[in-house]
């Protein structure tokens, strides 16, 4: 019995090496730092790709969700709503107006060297694997993607990107948005 025919490596697989195969085409067909999609493989991230925020002189780094997770728990700091900030070139106080934080508490905290609260910690670490994603997708042409990401978008409803990074849900779909960029669909 066989899986089935691999286009793409132009030959047929037995089942019994099925999770062999599976983990060969993800890493032909597609970056390690896209997340799953339903008709798609992906390899598990390596060494060479992780994300990392740097955050009073400490560099938070994960490669996966469990990563992320153990990293929120454990805490992410206030400054690293600046290391955002300075990534994509923009004010901190337009990310803080995005991410809903007043700037007189992110000053106390950051200057007390505070975490943020798990909800805000999981943001902006998303927000940071799109945002690497998104330099990615416009080829490491940060001008382009800095653009890309304040103007208003008609694939999220008119509304720019950014404005999307207000939750998990907003960020997801910015993400998908950059899907259908990668892949040469409207967005």
């Amino acid at each position: 019995m066989f899986l089935g025919a691999f286009p793409e490596l132009n030959f047929r697989v037995p089942i019994a090496d099925k999770a062999k195969m599976l983990y060969i085409r993800s890493i032909m067909t597609a970056s390690s730092k896209e997340q799953p999609t339903a008709n798609r493989t992906y390899a598990l991230p390596d060494a060479d790709s992780s994300w990392c925020l740097v955050a009073d002189g400490q560099a938070l780094r994960w490669s996966t969700n469990a990563d992320r997770l153990s990293l929120i728990r454990a805490g992410v700091p206030y400054a690293a709503i600046e290391s955002l900030s300075k990534t994509i070139h923009l004010p901190i106080k337009h990310l803080l107006d995005v991410l809903r934080l007043p700037q007189t508490s992110y000053n106390k905290k950051k200057a007390a060297s505070a975490n943020l609260d798990p909800r805000d910690g999981e943001l902006v670490m998303r927000i940071a694997e799109v945002i690497d994603y998104g330099q990615e997708v416009f080829n490491q042409e940060h001008e382009k993607f800095e653009r890309w990401i304040v103007r208003p978008n008609r694939s999220l409803g008119g509304v720019s990107p950014l404005s999307m990074f207000d939750t998990v849900s907003g960020v997801t779909e910015v993400k998908a948005c950059l899907d259908r960029l990668e892949h040469g669909n409207l967005a």
